[in-house]
């Protein structure tokens, strides 16, 4: 009923070619040389890298939340501050997409209501 395929080579002809495939596979992952560890920096330079110091950003100064109160205030509409008109489409998107005026005004370092006059002269 049911017929054997003749094998394509004799059985020991299979087997060698079996394990000249294991013995292949086996050198793929096998290490080529043994890894050791790193050799040690010299004194020179350990003493360098010891009085390496890290780098520390300085950070901003905040901006009072209120104004002084001696200040004189403008009664008049106030110019823009330095935002260069380029900007302002890219603030009217981002507001757009989800950001606050609060957040761009922090983004820009400028009042809020600077950010809403910009997005009120489209």
């Amino acid at each position: 009923m049911f017929s054997r395929r003749p094998p394509i080579s004799p059985p020991h002809e299979e087997r060698e070619r079996i394990t000249r495939a294991r013995r292949a596979a086996e050198a793929l992952f096998k290490a080529n040389r043994p890894i050791s560890d790193p050799p040690a920096p010299e004194p020179s330079t350990r003493n360098a890298q010891s009085a390496r110091q890290p780098r520390v950003l300085r950070a901003l100064s905040k901006t009072p939340a209120r104004p002084d109160r001696d200040a004189p205030v403008n009664s008049g509409r106030r110019p823009l501050p330095e935002i260069p008109a380029s900007q302002f489409a890219r603030i009217r998107g981002w507001v757009k997409y989800g950001m606050t005026a609060g957040q761009v005004a922090a983004l820009y370092g400028v009042a809020v209501d600077v950010i809403e006059r910009i997005i009120l002269l489209d």
